[in-house]
């Protein structure tokens, strides 16, 4: 920083120093060698340099510590924004999976729980387990989910925090595949369902993790940018 500053004011004094031999340049000067007039003496004198100097070294000083502060701000927030994606990407990853299965056995258990052929008290699953056991275990894994972040929840904040167009295209592509498996009316649906949502996730994970690598590329190619991954998902996840 004194170096810095040091350097500025010796520029400014020069540069202060060539003005003023200039302006002696193109003052008429009377055959005695005296510049005319009454500023003249006075541009030239050691009190208008240091004054004005000083004035210039101080704005100058100023600004670069404004500058200063003003990088200092961007990185910081760009820290707090990567750390961010971060956690949104370990979320992601943990989160969605134990979402979806648990998700998934309620809604297995609610598909049961409506065929007609169940609707008899003395009605047991393929485990064995009786029409009251199936209604007890549906209500626990509903409460579970009360108190469970949904994969809406989730997804929403990563297209808040992501901006990579690939991370948004598959945001909304694991959105509808989540629910294709809450959907699903049979096993078999169900299982293909949840086989096309691995894939979809493992390419929104790897899409999310390109970007925290490499942000500074994708925030200059305006063809990665994406707007409307900013938007909410407005079709809630059934419970």
């Amino acid at each position: 920083m004194p170096k810095a500053r040091t350097s500025i004011a010796l520029l400014l004094v020069g540069h202060l120093a060539a003005c003023s031999a200039t302006f002696k340049e193109i003052s008429p000067t009377p055959s005695n060698g005296e510049p005319s007039g009454k500023a003249g003496p006075f541009l030239n004198s050691p009190f208008f340099l240091t004054i004005t100097g000083g004035l210039l070294v101080g704005g100058a000083t100023q600004l670069y510590n404004w500058a200063k502060a003003n990088s200092e701000r961007r990185t910081a927030e760009e820290k707090v924004h990567l750390e961010k994606q971060n956690a949104l990407l370990s979320s992601v990853a943990s989160e969605i999976p134990v979402y979806i299965s648990t998700m998934g056995s309620m809604r297995k258990l609610q598909v049961w729980l409506e065929d007609p052929a169940n609707k008899p008290s003395d009605s047991k699953n393929e485990l064995g387990r009786s029409r009251d056991s199936v209604l007890a275990l549906y209500t626990d894994f509903y409460k579970l989910t009360l108190n469970t972040r949904t994969a809406t929840s989730i997804l929403v904040e990563v297209g808040s925090y992501f901006e990579d167009k690939e991370v948004c295209k598959f945001v909304n592509e694991e959105n509808s595949a989540i629910k294709k498996i809450e959907d699903a009316k049979n096993e078999t649906d169900r299982n293909a369902a949840a086989k096309a949502e691995e894939v979809v996730f493992d390419s929104l994970l790897a899409a999310m993790a390109d970007e925290i690598r490499d942000p500074i590329r994708k925030a200059k190619d305006p063809r990665r940018r994406s707007t409307w991954c900013l938007r909410p998902i407005v079709v809630p996840l059934k419970r």
